[in-house]
């Protein structure tokens, strides 16, 4: 694993939390458990029981994985490596974002 790119989704979200230094609780459900709520949720909303899924599916599939990129291809064919580790990447988006919300006009 590449532990200069790679950030599981709990961290991530402190991550951000932190930034913005709002508190967070992670709850741990079983992944079953969450793609029945959001399979029930999805097919109530089909059949406009409920106005709007609550989660779906796909929802899950994306925060119930831990997605693995690998950056070696194009460190070995292009000789490109990262500038930055991802939590500092991940600092600058954020305050790039946060100045942008204050400042709408800016550009870039």
């Amino acid at each position: 694993m590449d532990t200069h790119t790679f950030m599981p989704p709990a961290r991530l979200f402190r991550t951000i939390a932190d930034f913005f230094q709002q508190p967070i609780r992670v709850h741990h459900v079983p992944y079953a458990v969450m793609m029945l709520i959001a399979w029930c949720s999805q097919w109530l909303a089909q059949r406009k029981i409920i106005k709007k899924h609550l989660l779906s599916t796909t929802d899950v599939k994306a925060f119930g994985n831990e997605f693995h990129f690998s950056i070696e291809r194009a460190a070995r064919e292009l000789n490109w490596k990262p500038r930055m580790p991802v939590e500092k990447g991940l600092e600058h988006s954020l305050q790039w974002q946060q100045k942008r919300r204050e400042n709408p006009d800016l550009v870039g």
